[in-house]
This record gives C-alpha cells, sequence and structure tokens, in this order.
C-alpha cells in the first residue's frame, strides 16, 4: 500500500493574492458611502420633525389630562371635606395663588376654609396644597380663568370656567376643558 497525499491544484502562472478576481472586498467604496449618506438625510427630514410633533403632542395631551385630573380631585376633596377648594395658577411665591390667565406656569389645589380666596396656612395635621403642578412643556400653552377657581362644599363651582391647553407649534389642536356650575369637569 502506498501512501498518497493531496497536492493543492493552482491556476498555472497564478500565486495566490496577485489579482482582485477570487479575493473578497471589504468595506464600502466611497460612492456606496455617498449613497447610504444621502439616504439616511432623506429619511431624516422626513422623520424627524413628524417625531418631534408627535413629542409636542404626547405634553400637550399630558398637560390637559393633569388639569382634568387636578380640577376632579379638587371638586372630590371639596365634597369629601365640606370645604371650599381653590385650583388657582402658581403664583411667584410657593404655596400661593397667582393671578392672570395663563397657568402654564403650573397650578394648586389647595383648602380655601375661610373664603379668602387664598390658600390656607398648612398645619402638620392639614397639608396644604393638596396638589402642585409644576409648569408644563415650553411648548405647551394653558389659559385658563383670572386668578383662583373654586369649588364649594358641596363640589359646585360658582360660575362656569373654560380651559384651553394649546401648543406653540404649527398644526397643533387645542384642547378644552370646561367645568359646569354643577361642578362637572368635561374634556
Amino acid at each position: 500500500m502506498t501512501n498518497t497525499l493531496p497536492i493543492p491544484c493552482k491556476s498555472p502562472g497564478r500565486s495566490p493574492g496577485s489579482s482582485a478576481i477570487g479575493r473578497r472586498q471589504r468595506g464600502l467604496t466611497m460612492v456606496e458611502m455617498m449613497i447610504a449618506l444621502t439616504v439616511a438625510a432623506i429619511l431624516l427630514s422626513v422623520g424627524v420633525p413628524g417625531f418631534l410633533d408627535l413629542i409636542r403632542g404626547k405634553h400637550l395631551a399630558a398637560a390637559a389630562s393633569d388639569l382634568k385630573a387636578d380640577l376632579d380631585f379638587a371638586r372630590s376633596e371639596a365634597q369629601k371635606r365640606n370645604r371650599r377648594v381653590l385650583v388657582c395658577p402658581a403664583g411667584p411665591v410657593a404655596n400661593t395663588c397667582g393671578t392672570g390667565t395663563d397657568w402654564a406656569a403650573g397650578w394648586l389645589v389647595c383648602v380655601d376654609a375661610d373664603a379668602n380666596g387664598a390658600c390656607d396656612a398648612a398645619t402638620t395635621t392639614a397639608p396644604n396644597p393638596l396638589r402642585q403642578q409644576a409648569a408644563v412643556n415650553a411648548a405647551v400653552t394653558i389659559t385658563g380663568p383670572n386668578g383662583a377657581m373654586r369649588f364649594t362644599g358641596g363640589g359646585e363651582a360658582p360660575v362656569a370656567y373654560a380651559f384651553t391647553v394649546g401648543g406653540t407649534w404649527s398644526g397643533a389642536t387645542a384642547k378644552s376643558i370646561a367645568v359646569e356650575t354643577s361642578g362637572l369637569v368635561l374634556n
């Protein structure tokens, strides 16, 4: 028996790696890279504005939802405590009501048992304000009644109140929230 070894076959007249034929290319050519960058730029220019509008719309919806929840909470607390409860724009001093119709800087929900139109002083057994909302996103606007709105101890509102939550960008869809004299909060 004879032992034979396999002999590799080579193309005649060529040494391995002597030409590009048969070798694998790695990476991208400059033309391929420029095409990929152009496609990416087009996709970003179409997608980013829509994505920003989506984010802004979510901020607007969240602000409207927070405001409605706090109005519902204020009515509930007025009924539960059988006391006057205010919802007011945040003032320049912490835990105080502000004036004006711009509610975007935040708002307070607080007890006003002495009916003086301001939040009562907090005690260890009766914290006040009951809730405090921070300023909303800069792209969101909230307009409401001038100064504090109130719920009576029975949960009614002495007058109807209206809020508008909007956006500063083109195409923003505003949301309306109304408080009826019965105290019912609608959006």
